[in-house]
């Protein structure tokens, strides 16, 4: 790594810090970026343009207006079943993701006699493989207006993903890789899917806010649960 030796750090510790500089001033300023609704000092939007996108979102998501705030709205999201049956669904679905990104070069190492560059090579593929699967399920999603038989699909191939991983043995790593794709090319398009269909089910603004902060609150979780 060219920038090993930089400030007495080593290479790969310039990655994070970078990575976390980028993200601590796209922090700072998102208050002057990201507007909370589209009729709100959303200058770069004239009139016509923002009765389009309040038509588009009533349509989408049958919310016309951000509506107000109050701990009723709070509590209502708490108690509402649904949003602890997707708590549930996103760390199911975010868990393996987490629980793949810290073991794949481990997997592939295992299956033959690769050098750690090679083995983190060997990795990327599969997310290729991930994002085509999800981009594909997302626009079939969308033209469909259908999420849960998306996510029933992905769950048992990724299901059966992980049973070739356990029986197969280490003398075919052929079939081996080709189940690291098929569980990662699963769990990255429920992921997804699972956020838009929750997005979906909360008609108030502020519910819906509460609710997906829970969802993701337990969902990132997961990635405490993969690493053990």
């Amino acid at each position: 790594m060219t920038m090993d030796g930089i400030g007495g750090k080593s290479g790969w510790s310039w990655i994070f810090i970078m990575e976390g500089l980028i993200t601590l001033v796209a922090g700072i300023i998102s208050p002057w970026l990201v507007h909370d609704w589209p009729d709100q000092k959303t200058r770069f939007l004239d009139p016509l343009e923002k009765r389009i996108v309040l038509a588009r979102l009533k349509a989408d998501t049958g919310l016309a207006s951000q509506g107000s705030f109050n701990w009723k709205v709070v509590k209502r999201a708490v108690m509402d079943w649904k949003t602890w049956l997707f708590m549930l669904t996103y760390i199911g679905a975010a868990m393996p993701v987490y629980a793949q990104s810290i073991f794949t070069p481990t997997t592939i190492a295992s299956l033959g006699k690769w050098t750690t560059p090679q083995s983190l090579l060997l990795s990327t593929p599969p997310y290729v493989f991930a994002f085509v699967t999800t981009m594909v399920t997302a626009y079939l999603s969308d033209r469909t207006g259908k999420r849960a038989i998306f996510l029933m699909f992905w769950s048992v191939m990724g299901v059966i993903g992980y049973i070739l991983l356990i029986t197969i043995p280490l003398s075919h790593p052929g079939a081996l890789y080709f189940a690291v794709f098929l569980t990662i090319g699963s769990a990255a398009p429920c992921t997804a899917t699972t956020i838009v269909f929750a997005a979906g089910n909360f008609g108030n603004h502020y519910k819906k806010a509460v609710s997906l902060g829970m969802m993701f609150s337990l969902g990132n979780s997961g990635g405490i649960v993969a690493s053990q």
